[in-house]
């Protein structure tokens, strides 16, 4: 059987050279470390193998090991690495200690005689000479005992010298067992997922390691010690630890393991002269885990780095190898990519198709994000054919920070709330000082929380929707042309879960539908039994189209026209792959008409769309009445529960509970990092104190308006006073100052500082108010400007 897949094993060996692996990768830059280092002459490797293993020995004690075809007749164990970078790296070695002092083999070259590896049948071996000192002998002995699928390792260091030494052995082990794989520990029944220091190694139990942490489990080995065990283990991650020889071990604030590394030592002993020092192990294949319905291998790298200030590599082709291990044929399946973290996903690979035995590469195009704090994200591929998991695989990645100033961003009090202390609130704003913006787009990992100097790392954060949206009125507006049959059903799929995600919100909500092809063909009053309307969704069949463009405008001008409520949030979900009709023998709408008569209406509506047609066709509508565009192409049940959640404030809201309840007067430190800019607000507060109520420092009348808006500000005890609009993108457009001891009213004609006319759509006004103390009051409110 191995014979009838060379052909496909040589493609895909082909295949797999050109694609990226670790070693292409350099280490945060702060370590200057790099897993591979200078070429190797003829002379200065030798490689044994046979018909389950293979070991390279190169000059300096450097070894890899690796699969031939393994113990099984599957080509998935074959030509696998078992140790990084196999046959050709520099990541394992042995050590060796006199009187304390720790060294590798290559530390001593200059001094010692001998030094080149050599191979004799399934046996590698080196030795290293210092006349009159010591000799240190390593050796890899493939299927010793006849034993299959096992390579012994033995070292030692005999004493040369007149006196009496204290040798210690160590071996350095990095594993990267598959494809581009690493190693998962099997310890006390579970699997290992931060570093760990073992001082005492029980007598008899392997050191077990697998490919993967989850079913299938891939390729697996052990690792056997003779009779005298190992003094001191440490697993740790091979960036933090390679650099150290010692057999010391001190905790790193980064846990979690991405790219393991096993340092194994036996104690220093005293050895008399003409006396030796030795120790060995064996490493030996385990009947390898494929019993998933498919397998995966991904050579997505565990190390990101920083290069001149900027996180290396932003964009990134990965790829995936795609095996159907099942008896069926594997149909339109796909990848889905997600993270904790650091990348922009989903990210899907689509239309998989396998026979058994199959296999495929495909390529997972991914960008990173920033990272404010060095931290280990979890990056996951599901391998799913319908709704049916074949395999899952979870790679761990290290993210540096970005490095940050302290200046650049302000950050702007609304209001802090303690009236339910121990809970605290916080809202808020962020201004990009330079181009005087609102910062719209903050999540968790832009947020660093302190109180009294203590980090607050559980809190809840996201857009400040307490304005209310308890009652919502919703329209799909769909386009049910021929190419839209998958997006109809998952509009069907997952709207139950969406309106499930508005209940659980306390959202009153009713739902109603319009669809559309060059016409408008059916428009269904609102309801509020999602089950009625899931059937109204499911009675839809994608049909005609075949041509670009289609009428969404008179399909959105359709939605002004229901009956909404007064007091309800309105929106519309807009659901098209294709470009719009404007002004011709279709409709006689034009992009302006129907944005006005949206805005008029208090619509705000969410694309799901095409990218290709973003910028000119759905974001001049989107922008102006304050929505959000969607890939149509993305995941729609995240998309739909995205939109259930309402979000449409440009200020935040963070809440935690304080850990300082036996203290009265406590500080906050709320730090906000953003692209390289960083800002800081300091707030004293009481766990006393109480909100009080106030008249409104700050109202607009008329709202909507054309063609002008008065600003009333309430006079108070203030020194300074300054009015600033903002568009949804937060950017600046005007810029009042006036004298806030006295009662204010403020013109603005919907221009902006350059006299410019803007466009119709929500604004933004935030009035700022400083005290003598040099306090800031904030206060913000949202007007409407129609044409």
């Amino acid at each position: 059987m191995k014979q009838s897949i060379l052909f496909t094993l040589i493609l895909c060996g082909a295949l797999w050279a050109g694609l990226p692996d670790k070693s292409r990768y350099d280490l945060p830059s702060d370590l200057r470390l790099s897993k591979v280092s200078g070429d190797i002459g003829p002379n200065e490797s030798k490689m044994a193998e046979n018909e389950w293993l293979s070991a390279t020995l190169i000059f300096g004690g450097y070894f890899t090991l690796g699969t031939t075809h393994g113990l099984t007749d599957q080509m998935l164990d074959d030509r696998c690495g078992l140790t990084f970078g196999h046959p050709y790296a520099k990541t394992s070695y042995p050590v060796f200690s006199v009187d304390g002092v720790w060294y590798k083999t290559e530390d001593i070259i200059n001094d010692a005689v001998e030094n080149l590896p050599h191979a004799s049948g399934d046996t590698l071996y080196m030795e290293s000479l210092l006349p009159g000192r010591l000799i240190f002998r390593f050796s890899l002995i493939l299927n010793p005992q006849e034993e299959e699928g096992t390579v012994q390792i033995n070292l030692s260091v005999t004493n040369t010298d007149s006196v009496t030494h204290r040798y210690g052995l160590g071996l350095f082990f990095d594993p990267a067992l598959g494809q581009w794989g690493d190693g998962r520990v099997w310890l006390d029944e579970t699997f290992l997922s931060e570093e760990k220091l073992i001082t005492a190694w029980p007598a008899g139990l392997p050191l077990t390691l697998w490919e993967r942490d989850r079913s299938g489990k891939g390729l697996g080995m052990d690792i056997n010690f003779s009779e005298e065990l190992p003094d001191t283990i440490i697993l740790g991650n091979w960036p933090v630890f390679y650099n150290d020889i010692r057999p010391a071990y001190q905790q790193n604030d980064i846990k979690k393991l991405y790219d393991l590394l096993l340092k194994i030592y036996w104690a220093q002993e005293s050895t008399a002269p003409g006396q030796t020092r030795s120790e060995s192990l064996t490493v030996a294949l385990r009947e390898p885990d494929f019993s998933s319905s498919a397998f995966m291998r991904w050579d997505l790298p565990t190390v990101f780095q920083m290069d001149n200030g900027r996180l290396f590599p932003r964009s990134l082709s990965s790829y995936v190898q795609l095996t159907n291990t099942g008896q069926d044929q594997i149909q339109e399946a796909k990848v889905e990519v997600s993270a904790s973290a650091g990348f922009e996903t989903p990210v899907y690979i689509n239309g998989v198709n396998l026979q058994p035995d199959g296999q495929k590469t495909r390529k997972a195009d991914l960008r990173s994000n920033l990272v404010y704090e060095d931290k280990v994200v979890e990056v996951t591929a599901r391998f799913m054919e319908n709704d049916q998991v074949l395999d899952e695989l979870s790679r761990m990645v290290f993210m540096p920070a970005t490095p940050v100033s302290d200046t650049g961003l302000v950050v702007l009090l609304d209001s802090l709330i303690v009236e339910d202390f121990p809970k605290v609130s916080i809202r808020f704003n962020v201004q990009h000082k330079a181009g005087e913006y609102l910062i719209r787009d903050l999540s968790r990992e832009n947020i660093f929380l302190y109180e009294n100097s203590e980090r607050i790392g559980e809190f809840n954060f996201g857009k400040d929707t307490t304005g209310g949206a308890s009652t919502t009125d919703i329209v799909f507006v769909l386009d049910v042309t021929g190419s839209m049959s998958d997006e109809i059903n998952a509009v069907k799929n997952n709207i139950i879960e969406f309106t499930d995600s508005l209940a659980e919100r306390g959202v009153d909500y009713r739902l109603g539908m319009v669809t559309f092809l060059d016409t408008i063909e059916n428009v269904y009053p609102f309801t509020t039994d999602a089950q009625e309307f899931q059937d109204r969704v499911a009675e839809q069949r994608a049909h005609g189209g075949g041509d670009t463009p289609e009428n969404s405008l008179d399909a959105l001008l359709e939605t002004t026209k229901f009956p909404f409520r007064a007091n309800a949030k309105r929106i519309a979900i807009w659901i098209t792959d294709a470009n719009y009709h404007e002004n011709d023998n279709v409709t006689s709408s034009t992009k302006q008409q129907i944005i006005d008569a949206l805005l008029l209406n208090g619509i705000t509506v969410h694309s799901i769309g095409n990218t290709d047609y973003k910028s000119y066709y759905y974001d001049p509508i989107i922008q102006a009445t304050n929505g959000d565009f969607y890939d149509i192409d993305g995941n729609f049940r995240d998309i739909l529960l995205d939109i259930s959640r309402l979000n449409s404030a440009v200020g935040y809201l963070l809440s935690y509970t304080s850990p300082n309840t036996g203290t009265n007067s406590n500080t906050i430190d709320l730090d906000i990092r953003y692209e390289g800019l960083g800002g800081r607000l300091t707030l004293d507060y009481s766990a006393s104190s109480r909100s009080e109520a106030e008249e409104p420092l700050l109202s607009c009348y008329p709202n909507p308006f054309n063609p002008r808006i008065i600003l009333s500000i309430r006079p108070g005890k203030y020194i300074e006073g300054q009015i600033d609009i903002y568009n949804m993108l937060g950017q600046r457009l005007k810029k009042f100052t006036f004298d806030p001891s006295q009662k204010t009213k403020i013109s603005w004609d919907a221009r902006n500082q350059q006299g410019q006319q803007v466009s119709s759509g929500f604004y933004i006004v935030r009035l700022s108010l400083k005290d003598t103390t040099g306090e800031i009051v904030n206060r913000t409110a949202r007007i409407l400007y129609l044409k």
